[in-house]
């Protein structure tokens, strides 16, 4: 297993309420900023994923929160599609 593997078995482990959100070409930068400040002024625990991505002119983000009240609150307010990793 190489070390990417160990720390997204982590991440999917300790937060497993996740939010993939899909951004328009060039708007990246600004929603991520709100979406960062959002948590941080919640006081919600999250961590985003590595594993942002580019395909076909937009860009993915997934935030991973062990809460799962926390991972709805986040997707009240940006939208996005709502992953939960089961336990192995």
């Amino acid at each position: 297993m190489r070390k990417g593997e160990v720390i997204k078995r982590r991440i999917d482990r300790n937060f497993p309420h996740q939010v993939t959100i899909l951004f328009p070409e060039g708007r990246l930068v600004a929603r991520l900023m709100a979406m960062h400040q959002f948590c941080t002024t919640h006081a919600m625990p999250y961590v985003t994923c590595a594993d942002v991505r580019h395909d076909a002119g937009s860009d993915y983000v997934r935030f991973c929160f062990a809460d799962p009240a926390h991972a709805d609150a986040f997707l009240a307010q940006f939208g996005g599609d709502p992953i939960t990793i089961e336990p192995h």
